[in-house]
C-alpha cells in the first residue's frame, strides 16, 4: 500500500558562486537553527516499516554509527566530543576534492559545536576511484595532470591500493614544484605527511581521508569519520536492505515513478542522469545496491526474485544466495554479508543518513539537487518526512588577483571599437570645431528625408564624414583595439586560473585560513543573521 504523504518535486536552480571566496548556504544562516529543531521533531512513529520499529531502529543506528565512527577516528587521531547529543552528518568521497567540498567539512565542525551535537563526515568508500592524479593550470592556457599513484583497474575506493609507493610518496615535491608558477606554500606541503603517515595498508582513499581528518584537527577542527564500508556491516543497514527486498516491487514503481517525474520537471533527456531507473528481467528486480567481493570487485548491481517461499540473491553473473523469504533479520544480516559486500548506490546513501544515522545532513550542490528525488521516494515508500538538509558550498580560485575574462566583455569591447569606426563623433574632441563642424554636418544628412533609389548620396557623404573624424579618434581605436587584443590573449589563462574545480591541495596554505574564518563567520552569526530580502 502505498503512503499518504504527498511528496512534490519543483525545478531548483542552484548555482555554485562565482567569485573568490564567496559561500552558499541554504537556506540562508538565519533558518539553520528553525531547521535544527524543526528536525529534531520529526516523527518517525507512523512510518510505513513493516519488518522493523523505525523509532527503535533509529536508535539502534544512531548508536552502532557513533560508537564505530568513534573508534574508527580515534585509530589514528585524537577527537573530544563528550556530552555531545543528536548528530549532524556531511560526506563525500576520499579524494583531493576543490575547497568547495572541503567547506563542508569546516561547516560540520563548527556548527556542531554551535548545536552542541555529534559531527560525523561519511567517507564514501564505496565510489569509483576514476583518478590517479589531479589537474592544475600550467603554461600556454592549459592543465596539466599531476600523478600520485600508478594507473590502475577502475575500481570502488574500498578497494583501492597504492600502486606505486615512490610516485605517492614524492607527490607532495612532484605538485609543490608543477604549482610554484601560481602558489608558494602550497597546502600540498602540509597535507602529504599526514597522508604518508597513514599508508600503511596501502589503501589509497583512507591515506587521503586519513590525512586530511589530521590535517583539519590540526586546525582544530572537530569531527568523526566513518567509511561507508563500515556502515555496511550495521545491523541497521541489514534492516534497511532487507525492508526494501521485502517489498520490492513497491519500492521499483516508486523509485521510477518519482524519477520519471524528476526527470520531467527538471527537463532532463537522459537515462540515466541522475540515475538509471532500477530495471527488472525474467522475474529479477533490480535492488538500488551494490554488490562485489574482494576477490572480484568489480561493482554489480545486486538483484533478488521470489522461489516460492524463498528469496533469491544474484548479481546474474557470479553470485547466488538463496534464503527464506520469512528468514529474521538477524538471519539476513548473518547470511546475507557472508563474504560479500553490499553497499548503497547514491540515493540511498543520502537517504540512509538521513533516515536512520543523523538529526540533518550537509550537501553540496549535486546531491542538494538529486536529495529532492530522494525525499519523494522516502515519502512514498516509507510515509515519512525526511528531516530537511543544508547545501552549503564555497568558490576558491588558486590566484584572487586574476580578474576572469568573460565572452561578455570581449563582446562589449568589440562593440566599442565598432562605435569608434561608425560612431565617431561620440568620443571626439568637442572643443575642436572642424570637429562640432562635421559632427553636425552628419547629423544634418541623418536626419534627411530622401526617397528610395536617392539614398546614395547620404551614405557616401556619412562614410566621408566618418573616416574624417576618425583620424580625431585613430588612437583611441589604436588603443581599444590592443586591449581587446589583449582581452582575447589572456582569457584562456584568467578561465584557467578561475576555476574553482582544483584540488584544495595545491592551493596556498592562507586557504586554510580563509575557511575557517568562513566557517565561523556563518556559525556564529546564524541566530543574529536575518535573510536579505532576495534569500531563496
Amino acid at each position: 500500500m502505498l503512503a499518504s504523504i504527498n511528496s512534490s518535486l519543483s525545478y531548483r536552480r542552484i548555482r555554485a558562486p562565482k567569485n573568490h571566496g564567496e559561500v552558499l548556504h541554504l537556506p540562508h544562516l538565519a533558518q539553520w537553527q528553525p531547521t535544527w529543531q524543526n528536525n529534531l521533531a520529526t516523527d518517525f512513529q507512523n512510518a510505513n516499516f513493516e519488518s522493523a520499529d523505525l523509532v527503535k531502529l533509529r536508535r539502534l543506528g544512531r548508536t552502532e554509527i557513533q560508537n564505530e565512527a568513534l573508534n574508527f577516528t580515534r585509530q589514528y587521531r585524537d577527537v573530544d566530543l563528550a556530552h555531545r547529543q543528536n548528530i549532524l552528518m556531511a560526506g563525500h568521497q576520499p579524494s583531493l576534492f576543490h575547497p568547495g567540498v572541503w567547506y563542508k567539512n569546516f561547516i560540520l565542525s563548527h556548527l556542531a559545536a554551535n548545536l552542541n551535537c555529534v559531527p560525523i563526515n561519511l567517507v564514501v568508500d564505496n565510489d569509483i576511484c576514476q583518478s590517479n592524479y589531479v589537474n592544475a593550470p600550467g603554461s600556454e592556457s592549459t592543465t596539466q595532470q599531476i600523478p600520485f599513484d600508478a594507473n590502475a583497474a577502475i575500481v570502488p575506493y574500498e578497494e583501492r591500493k597504492v600502486l606505486d609507493m615512490d610516485l605517492f610518496n614524492g607527490f607532495a615535491n612532484h605538485a609543490a614544484q608543477a604549482i610554484s608558477p601560481f602558489t608558494k606554500t602550497p597546502v600540498v606541503s602540509r597535507l602529504w605527511p599526514h597522508v604518508l603517515e597513514n599508508s600503511g595498508n596501502q589503501n589509497l582513499g583512507q591515506a587521503i581521508s586519513k590525512g586530511r581528518h589530521r590535517l583539519e584537527s590540526e586546525l582544530g577542527l572537530q569531527s568523526l569519520e566513518i567509511p561507508i564500508s563500515h556502515v555496511a556491516k550495521f545491523k541497521s543497514f541489514a534492516a534497511c536492505v532487507f525492508e526494501i527486498v521485502s517489498r520490492i516491487s513497491e519500492f521499483h514503481e516508486i523509485y521510477n515513478r518519482n524519477l520519471r517525474v524528476y526527470r520531467t520537471t527538471n527537463k532532463i533527456k537522459s537515462t540515466s542522469h541522475p540515475v538509471p531507473e532500477l530495471s527488472q528481467q525474467d522475474g529479477w528486480w533490480e535492488t538500488p545496491f551494490w554488490i562485489w567481493t574482494a576477490q572480484s570487485p568489480k561493482r554489480e548491481s545486486l538483484f533478488v526474485r521470489s522461489n516460492g517461499n524463498q528469496q533469491v540473491f544474484s548479481d546474474l553473473r557470479h553470485y547466488e544466495k538463496t534464503l527464506r523469504a520469512n528468514c529474521s533479520l538477524d538471519q539476513f544480516h548473518e547470511t546475507i554479508l557472508d563474504g560479500q559486500k553490499i553497499r548503497p548506490k547514491a540515493l540511498m546513501t543520502t537517504m540512509l543518513c538521513r533516515l536512520l544515522y543523523s538529526d540533518m545532513f550537509i550537501h553540496g550542490i549535486g546531491g542538494s539537487k538529486y536529495d529532492q528525488l530522494t525525499d519523494a521516494i522516502a515519502a512514498d515508500f516509507f510515509a515519512v518526512e525526511l528531516p530537511a538538509y543544508l547545501t552549503i558550498t564555497g568558490t576558491f580560485t588558486i590566484q584572487q588577483n586574476v580578474a576572469p575574462i568573460s565572452n561578455a566583455q570581449i563582446g562589449s569591447q568589440k562593440h566599442r571599437i565598432r562605435d569608434l569606426e561608425f560612431h565617431p563623433e561620440r568620443f571626439v574632441d568637442h572643443s575642436n570645431d572642424q570637429s562640432n563642424e562635421w559632427v553636425q554636418e552628419k547629423k544634418q544628412w541623418i536626419e534627411k528625408e530622401l526617397p528610395p533609389g536617392q539614398r546614395k548620396p547620404r551614405h557616401d557623404a556619412i562614410k566621408e564624414i566618418n573616416q574624417k573624424l576618425q583620424e580625431q579618434v585613430g588612437d583611441s581605436k589604436t588603443a581599444e583595439t590592443n586591449k581587446l587584443n589583449e582581452l582575447v590573449a589572456q582569457q584562456p589563462m584568467a578561465k584557467l586560473l578561475n576555476s574553482r574545480e582544483y584540488s584544495f591541495c595545491l592551493f596556498d596554505q592562507n586557504l586554510l585560513n580563509e575557511l575557517k574564518h568562513s566557517a565561523e563567520l556563518a556559525t556564529t552569526s546564524m541566530r543574529q543573521d536575518t535573510p536579505p530580502a532576495d534569500a531563496p
